[in-house]
């Protein structure tokens, strides 16, 4: 696992905020953040797809997700979308997870400061915590068990799901 703060430079950094913080980046709701069927631990939020399916949904903003592609030294974006996550009134874990089956390298980008991070988990026992700070980036083997953490503030992240061809 690899921690990177100011992954990209001060102004992608800002512009990638403004982005998902305009009238022009199209979010949708989901029930649960982290399950595609509902459970007790799970949150709503709303998500903006990049990349889905292999098929790029955001072709005019893609070029956002291109450094985060050398930064894990992979160059495959198989999944990118961002979240966000409203404030709650606990900082408590979402439901752990694995993204996608398979092999995968996930970079999870940090868009803005927020009280609610990531935990990672050996078994079900959390082994680390990452906190959330605009313009960190935590880069993963995919098969490691995670969870967001619900924020007192709104959290925003793009999580991209990347591999070799």
């Amino acid at each position: 696992m690899r921690i990177i703060d100011n992954c990209i430079d001060t102004l992608k950094q800002n512009e990638i905020l403004d982005y998902l913080t305009s009238e022009r980046c199209n979010w949708y709701h989901t029930p649960h953040v982290a399950y595609s069927t509902p459970k007790p631990t799970d949150r709503p939020a709303y998500y903006h797809e990049w990349v889905a399916n292999n098929m790029i949904r955001d072709p005019k903003h893609i070029s956002y997700i291109y450094p985060f592609l050398d930064l894990a030294n992979k160059n495959r974006v198989i999944r990118a979308v961002s979240f966000l996550q409203l404030p709650r009134h606990d900082n408590t874990p979402n439901g752990k997870h694995i993204d996608l089956d398979g092999k995968n390298t996930i970079c999870l980008y940090y868009v803005n400061d927020s009280d609610g991070g990531t935990v990672f988990y050996k078994g079900d026992k959390i082994v680390k915590r990452v906190e959330a700070r605009k313009g960190r980036c935590v880069i993963f083997d995919g098969e490691i068990y995670h969870s967001g953490v619900s924020p007192t503030n709104c959290k925003m992240v793009i999580n991209m799901n990347l591999k070799d061809v």
